[in-house]
């Protein structure tokens, strides 16, 4: 049987490898760890995927499901619920579900991929040392998100939007919930837990930030005044104890998702 080689090191890597380890396949990863610390919300649908594919270990860091509050256009509703993970913690706990099922794994970045006559993938990378390595394999499961190099045109790209998330503490004493709320520039994201920490993702356009100076903490400060009714569920004197982070956000669906020897999965296919 030719090898299969899994390109990155995140869920939609994992999940591919386990699924892959169910039909009888061998894969191999190769990828590196995610740095950046971030909250996340999982639905009950991704719980219950994670269940049927043996993730033990993620499963295991999951807690209570968080309450769920809506409040769109001035409409406020709670329903439904997530829990909430953190993404660093999270990648980590698939990544040992992944080796548990026997799967290779190999942290390192991909240099270069190159087709042979016969079709096959010819996968130069270079290990935590920097030593060049190579690997050859029948199909690619390109999972790399957003960084993961174009095979064809993009077949829809959206508008460009900025994600800026801050972390502030001193929200009164409540249960743990998500919530999301629109306001006239845009909309927010963001997580309460019972001990008053409070992680707030503000998204806007990007000329929104533009008469700020590049100074991210008064740009998450003046859109903070219009979350009123966040405000209202926090009570309390929010204290930041983070610097602003900004991330673009702009939904594109790539070209060529799937060949007969190189499959897209995830934020390589379609990323939001």
């Amino acid at each position: 049987m030719k090898q299969v080689v899994i390109l990155g090191a995140g869920p939609a890597a994992c999940l591919l490898a386990l699924s892959l380890v169910r039909l009888g396949h061998s894969p191999v990863i190769i990828g590196q760890p995610r740095g950046l610390h971030a909250i996340e919300g999982l639905s009950q649908r991704v719980i219950d995927a994670l269940g049927q594919l043996g993730c033990k270990n993620a499963l295991s860091l999951l807690q209570s499901r968080w309450l769920r509050v809506s409040s769109w256009n001035g409409d406020e509703v709670e329903m439904n619920g997530e829990y909430v993970v953190n993404r660093v913690a999270f990648d980590n706990a698939l990544m040992s579900d992944v080796r548990a099922a026997g799967v290779e794994v190999y942290q390192g970045k991909v240099r270069r991929m190159e087709q042979d006559t016969n079709g096959d993938w010819c996968i130069s990378w270079e290990d935590q040392n920097r030593s060049p390595r190579y690997v050859r394999a029948c199909l690619i499961g390109e999972c790399r998100g957003y960084s993961a190099p174009k095979a064809a045109p993009d077949v829809h790209v959206s508008g460009t939007l900025v994600a800026l998330s801050r972390i502030f503490i001193g929200a009164r004493p409540q249960p743990s919930a998500t919530f999301i709320e629109s306001f006239p520039y845009g909309w927010a994201w963001g997580t309460v837990n019972v001990e008053g920490k409070v992680h707030i993702q503000i998204v806007v356009l990007p000329e929104g930030i533009g008469e700020f100076s590049g100074d991210l903490d008064a740009v998450h400060s003046t859109y903070m005044k219009h979350l009123h009714r966040l405000q209202q569920r926090f009570g309390g004197e929010l204290k930041s104890i983070s610097p602003t982070c900004a991330r673009g956000i702009r939904p594109t669906l790539r070209g060529a998702i799937a060949n007969s020897n190189l499959l897209r999965v995830g934020d390589s296919a379609y990323t939001r």
